[in-house]
């Protein structure tokens, strides 16, 4: 949806390249879940992938046979592809209990940030890139909206990690800061995605772009909170793509 929504706004639509991004996300996640049952279960959805690696790794090969058959038509673009799937392997190497990735561990960004800007990269500027198009002040204005975004929803995640990447020794924005630094991280994250948002749309009091923010500024609690993994996956992960989901309404219905 993310991908679409950025196709919406400066490309025509390419319903190969949509299909491409889902399942080499797809591919990614099962990756991830595959590598983090070298560990013990830290959550509900840890613990599913650890009672049921065959099915894990039966849809990581099929999403990855997917992902190559949606590539195929792309594989001129080799360096903007090839660097977005280097990053996204990048994401989950660290917890691979051996060298040299488990140094990867001690890198100060972590997770917080270089998720954001991989995330950012693949379905905002990676459309662009194989298009190519001008990637204009507008568009600018857009991406950067896109990151500080899902950077703060990043930091929503490392908060509730926050004991298990220390365990792994694994540095993220949580584990190197106090609360208090986190909070005003998570508060100009969503500042500036909201400024970057208005730029993008001016003359609008609030528009589509904005919903998801003031949503997102609400969530941060006051205190520790044990939210179910199905809150963080589908309603933060759901706040990635919302403003792409009221644009998808308008488009169909207005």
């Amino acid at each position: 949806m993310m991908t679409w929504e950025t196709q919406q706004h400066f490309l025509k639509p390419d319903h190969r390249f949509l299909l491409f991004v889902f399942s080499a996300t797809l591919f990614t996640y099962f990756f991830h879940a595959l590598v983090n049952t070298i560990y013990s279960a830290s959550s509900e959805r840890h613990a599913w992938n650890n009672r049921n690696k065959k099915w894990v790794a039966e849809l990581f090969v099929f999403s990855g046979l997917l992902t190559a058959y949606a590539w195929w038509p792309y594989r001129q673009h080799i360096w903007p592809l090839l660097g977005a799937g280097i990053a996204t392997f990048l994401y989950s190497a660290p917890n691979l209990p051996i060298e040299p990735f488990r140094s990867m561990r001690k890198i100060a960004i972590g997770k917080t940030i270089y998720l954001a800007a991989v995330w950012t990269y693949v379905t905002a500027f990676l459309p662009m890139m194989i298009n190519p198009v001008e990637m204009n002040v507008s568009f600018w204005y857009f991406a950067l909206h896109r990151f500080f975004l899902v950077f703060a929803i990043c930091i929503l995640f490392d908060r509730r990690d926050v004991v298990d990447d220390s365990s792994k020794g694994v540095r993220t924005l949580a584990t190197m800061t106090n609360e208090k630094v986190l909070r005003i991280a998570f508060i100009t994250c969503l500042f500036l995605s909201f400024i970057m948002a208005a730029l993008f749309s001016p003359g609008r009091i609030i528009s589509y772009l904005q919903i998801p923010i003031l949503i997102t500024y609400f969530l941060y609690p006051a205190k520790e909170k044990d939210w179910s993994d199905l809150f963080y996956f589908l309603v933060l992960d759901g706040l990635m793509m919302l403003s792409a989901c009221l644009l998808a309404i308008a488009v169909i219905f207005f």
